[in-house]
């Protein structure tokens, strides 16, 4: 168990210029994660909310398993199965199992070509994170769309996954994606404000891949390339542990998810309430 330190940073990339012609929606990786698999499985019932003219859209739920006991996984963590190595292995979990499955339907990984030119993964977390989305470093689509949607959302947050050749995640498998993660919300709950919101977020994106579309059927300029900020993941602080390596401290009082932490500050308390780490 430990507790990831991100930093603020700014990067430019530039559009390609890639026409999206498939996008899917994804709820239900984790089972007990529900404002997206409510998200999907209304939007599987009302196609129209999620169709536009330039582009097709599909709506799936990952792990339905888990979905119908309300866990996060029932073998193994879904999200964790993605890899080129894990998907190149013999699948033994259910998880592994549809993880095959979906990956063909996304990518799949091994092709030069993806089916799915942006997937969107759909998720909530305990975090208080707002709306996060969550992507690779090079992903110029996906950097592109979370610039639009902070212009037009105050609280969407645009976090970078670690920077190496490949992930275990959902999203990985198409040309370009991310996880649209939602908190705070607890799990195998769903929250009335957050899952509203979380369907005009989805509103949102496709409507500005619907306007990347026609401006690039129009030989418009699609994106204006501009700074965008964004949280990089600098390092992993432990938890404190007793001499059996059982944890036993918590998160101090004064840390905030997303607030700059000040020199000094504590970090981690021991049980006897004690601060044990600080910051700098």
């Amino acid at each position: 168990m430990r507790r990831s330190m991100a930093a603020l940073a700014k990067t430019v990339l530039k559009d390609d210029g890639h026409l999206v012609r498939r996008v899917a929606i994804v709820g239900g990786t984790h089972g007990n994660e529900r404002n997206g698999i409510f998200a999907a499985r209304h939007l599987l019932k009302d196609t129209a909310r999620a169709s536009r003219s330039t582009f097709e859209t599909t709506v799936d739920l990952a792990n339905p398993a888990a979905i119908a006991v309300n866990r996060r996984y029932v073998d193994e963590d879904m999200n964790r199965c993605f890899s080129r190595e894990m998907l190149s292995r013999k699948a033994n979990t259910r998880e592994a199992r549809r993880a095959e499955v979906l990956d063909q339907v996304l990518g799949p990984k091994s092709a030069e070509e993806r089916r799915m030119d942006l997937v969107i993964d759909l998720h909530n977390t305990t975090s208080d994170c707002g709306y996060a989305l969550m992507m690779r470093r090079d992903d110029a689509l996906s950097h592109a769309l979370c610039a639009t949607l902070q212009k037009q959302y105050s609280d969407v947050r645009c976090c970078e996954w670690d920077d190496k050749p490949d992930h275990a995640t959902l999203p990985s498998c198409g040309r370009s994606g991310f996880t649209l993660e939602v908190g705070p919300v607890p799990q195998g709950v769903a929250d009335a404000l957050t899952y509203q919101k979380t369907l005009e977020l989805i509103d949102s994106i496709l409507d500005a891949v619907e306007s990347r579309n026609q401006a690039l059927l129009s030989k418009k300029s699609s994106v204006s390339v501009e700074p965008l900020e964004v949280y990089r993941r600098v390092d992993h602080v432990d938890f404190p542990r007793d001499d059996d390596h059982v944890v036993a401290g918590l998160i101090a009082p004064e840390v905030r998810d997303f607030v700059p932490l000040e020199p000094g500050q504590p970090l981690l308390l021991g049980l006897d309430g004690e601060c044990v780490k600080s910051h700098g």
